[in-house]
């Protein structure tokens, strides 16, 4: 009976000894984890004055490794102040963190993003990644409206788009397929149009004189077309 004792008092300590052990080997584990915490930015040139401001809204965010940069490790909403974090990450490895997101209204739908390579060998508590107008996710026509004389931007020009040519040397924008107004930063964006040949007619009234200008683009189906529109 005594031997039994103690034999169930050595199995005994052999298990605790056991459970130190792991749970040793797990806090060391935890304790060897990185983690990345941040906040986007955006320097949004479409919309706003192009200065570079936290992004104020929950936007995806995702982070991948460098060598396989589709394959998304972990995904995540940064909050409504633009903070974000990613945890339990791997000393040395080399990741790549992206954000996408729109802004503006229905007829300036801007698209922005933004990848961020790092190499991951200490924990990383400022990121700061900005995204910038990507001209890459849609396909469209950027124009910057400006007076000829004084080169000075010009908002609430109507951009008239025709595909019609025979339309187009109207001199109205009564039958255009679509008009879009330049912005307080004088630009004019569409984007996510059919690919093809498009005739601008671009008017303004300033005073008792009208302003304008004409031109013609081919879009692609990728791709935004950016062009500085003279008007006299």
């Amino acid at each position: 009976m005594k031997q039994k004792i103690i034999t169930l008092a050595g199995w005994l300590m052999l298990l605790m000894l056991f459970g130190c052990a792991k749970y040793k080997s797990t806090q060391s584990d935890v304790n060897d984890s990185l983690y990345i915490f941040g906040r986007l930015f955006i320097q949004d040139s479409i919309n706003d004055n192009g200065t570079t401001r936290p992004l104020l809204k929950e936007t995806p965010i995702t982070i991948s490794y460098k060598s396989s940069p589709d394959k998304i490790l972990y995904s995540a909403k940064a909050g409504a102040d633009g903070y974000f974090s990613f945890l339990n990450l791997t000393k040395g490895a080399e990741y790549i963190i992206s954000a996408e997101t729109e802004t503006g209204s229905d007829d300036f739908k801007a698209p922005f993003s933004v990848k961020t390579d790092i190499v991951l060998n200490d924990t990383k508590n400022d990121l700061a990644p900005v995204l910038l107008f990507d001209d890459t996710k849609k396909n469209g026509m950027l124009f910057t409206i400006r007076d000829n004389a004084s080169q000075g931007i010009i908002s609430g020009c109507n951009a008239c788009f025709f595909s019609s040519k025979r339309l187009w040397l109207t001199d109205t924008c009564a039958n255009s397929l679509f008009t879009v107004v330049s912005n307080n930063n004088g630009l004019v964006l569409k984007t996510n149009i059919l690919p093809g040949k498009y005739y601008l007619l671009f008017q303004k009234q300033a005073g008792s004189l009208l302003l304008s200008a004409r031109d013609s683009v081919i879009v692609n189906q990728t791709g935004i077309i950016r062009k500085d529109i003279q008007l006299f």
